[in-house]
């Protein structure tokens, strides 16, 4: 998994683009633990509580430490 973007300007919601196995996702983190995860290919939702929506979801929160740090 690689970050391509992040846009932490969206007051209560911080958003990054991740890729993973060649797919973008577009996965926003809310401080109020409501995180949604779409894929950028076709507009679709990722199921939350997937593996997917999970891994996703703490590959971001990791990285928005380490940019909060």
């Amino acid at each position: 998994m690689k970050v391509i973007s992040v846009d932490t300007g969206w007051g209560s919601k911080d958003v990054f683009v991740i890729e993973k196995d060649n797919v973008e996702y577009c996965v926003e983190i809310n401080n109020y633990d409501d995180n949604e995860v779409y894929e950028n290919r076709r507009p679709r939702k990722v199921r939350k509580d997937s593996r997917l929506h999970t891994a996703l979801c703490a590959f971001a929160q990791s990285q928005l430490k380490l940019i909060h740090a």
